[in-house]
């Protein structure tokens, strides 16, 4: 692998991980609903109205909508979650398997529950989304304070925080 692209995709810390742990959460969100529920709810409702191409593209549209956007509390923010404890790893090594384990505990129960039919049925997905949610989102500032308080800077905004200063394609 090329010493550029490898250094573009090495993970350096725990913002390093939760940014790549979103964009394979989203990833496998688009092809999951992609791949298997459009799929089955297009030809479901292509049979169902006698090849209707157009109201089974609605059909199929209206099933593509709410499945990604409620994505960011499922597996975006599951797969975030676990990139910020192996990001984490990364940098304090001695705690690498305690750290990854609580990450992937982490996330699996989240997601084991979501998957579950708990008692309180859409109330408790709420909740149990809400968890998912704000758990990603408190990875993500603290690994942005990690990596203020590891290469130095300030914990203002100073650019983007996917590509680093100095960075030219």
């Amino acid at each position: 692998m090329p010493a550029r692209l490898r250094t573009l995709l090495q993970v350096r810390g725990p913002l390093d991980g939760v940014l790549m742990g979103f964009a394979a959460g989203c990833g496998f969100l688009f092809a999951e609903t992609g791949g298997q529920y459009v799929h089955q709810a297009l030809q479901r409702s292509v049979t169902a109205s006698q090849g209707n191409l157009s109201g089974a593209f609605g059909d199929a549209l209206m099933l593509l909508l709410p499945r990604v956007m409620n994505g960011w509390v499922g597996h975006m923010a599951w797969a975030g979650i676990t990139g910020y404890f192996i990001g984490l790893a990364v940098i304090r090594p001695r705690s690498a398997g305690k750290l990854v384990a609580i990450g992937w505990v982490a996330a699996s129960a989240l997601h084991g529950l979501w998957d579950s039919s708990p008692p309180g049925g859409e109330a408790a997905l709420v909740l149990i989304g809400g968890a998912g949610g704000l758990l990603a989102i408190a990875c993500l500032v603290k690994a942005r304070q990690v990596e203020a308080s590891q290469f130095g800077r300030s914990m203002g905004t100073f650019g983007s925080i996917v590509v680093p200063p100095g960075f030219t394609p």
